[in-house]
């Protein structure tokens, strides 16, 4: 997937990176027109990631503005929908992962979406934290529906939260009555925030977390068995009667194992929310993280599974239908 902005996409640097705002990820089989002053886009397969793209542009500077023109079809669901969520959103915010929810508040303050929206901002000091100036200012201009808490987790310092995004910070903040909570970090965040979320006592229809693409490391999870570690097993894949067989480690997914052996399996999130990669599962047994695993009820009782975030724990036979 490639992270993209719309335009106007403002450059800014933060901790040695360049970063845009607004981001979106859209698929890399997609058209996509970009216009840069200068730069370049580069793919790095696999091992790096498996079909993952990056933006590295030289040259640029604060402020400058790109233009792109971009066809979408997301399957994230990582947006507002007045039929599924609150009409106020709490925002947990980590790090570089203020980026969703400054577009969220340009939106409402633009009149194009109709809730409000409490930012709970975590950085490690005052001096990093990434888009302080324009988040505020949008905030300004919200007639109160955007509300901005910074929460420094490294230092104390006056007019800021101290410590990290937990259930009772998020209780002095939040409304009262019925709220959603939407969540952008990285994996440690939301482990951390799966906990403070059952502590909420809120249901899991009303809290939702940024896709974060391949899900990595699943072995350093509590809950994977240590004497799988480091095994390989065979993976049998059947697509529309034709069957191959691969080796798969338990520490990759299924779908890595299939893309490094060439086959073509359906694929889009790579998170195991939207079911794109929806396969069943004929033999063998699986790990699926806790986190990442969106499957229906019906499709966990029936052996149904998204390889994109499903591990071997023994030989496995796969039958994959591919979208095309």
């Amino acid at each position: 997937h490639l992270g993209i902005y719309f335009p106007p996409m403002k450059i800014i640097r933060h901790d040695g990176r360049i970063h845009f705002l607004g981001m979106r990820c859209i698929d890399v089989c997609l058209d996509v027109s970009l216009c840069f002053p200068v730069g370049y886009i580069e793919y790095l397969g696999y091992p790096r990631h498996v079909a993952v793209m990056y933006s590295i542009f030289r040259g640029l500077k604060d402020g400058v503005v790109l233009v792109a023109a971009v066809h979408i079809h997301s399957l994230s669901e990582f947006y507002y929908q007045s039929l599924r969520d609150a009409k106020h959103v709490v925002a947990l915010a980590g790090g570089s992962g203020i980026t969703p929810f400054y577009s969220m508040a340009s939106a409402i303050v633009d009149g194009i979406e109709d809730f409000d929206l409490t930012i709970l901002y975590g950085s490690r000091t005052a001096d990093g934290i990434l888009l302080k100036e324009e988040i505020e200012e949008l905030a300004s201009r919200s007639n109160g529906r955007v509300k901005v808490i910074h929460v420094l987790s490294h230092e104390e310092a006056p007019g800021y939260e101290h410590g990290f995004l937990t259930a009772e910070l998020i209780q002095k903040y939040a409304p009262e009555g019925d709220y959603s909570v939407f969540m952008c970090g990285p994996k440690a965040m939301y482990v951390f925030e799966e906990g403070e979320m059952k502590k909420l006592g809120l249901p899991k229809r009303r809290y939702r977390m940024e896709m974060s693409g391949d899900y990595l490391k699943a072995s350093d999870n509590a809950d994977f068995p240590a004497e799988k570690k480091g095994k390989e097993f065979i993976l049998t894949v059947d697509i529309r009667g034709e069957k191959q067989t691969v080796p798969c480690k338990a520490e990759e997914s299924l779908l890595w194992a299939m893309e490094k052996a060439g086959i073509h399996a359906p694929s889009h999130c790579r998170s195991g929310e939207c079911g794109w990669c929806h396969s069943k599962l004929v033999k063998g047994s699986v790990y699926v993280p806790k986190d990442a695993d969106g499957r229906r009820a019906a499709d966990e009782k029936y052996g149904w599974i998204h390889p994109c975030v499903s591990f071997p724990l023994s030989d496995v036979e796969l039958c994959v239908y591919p979208t095309e």
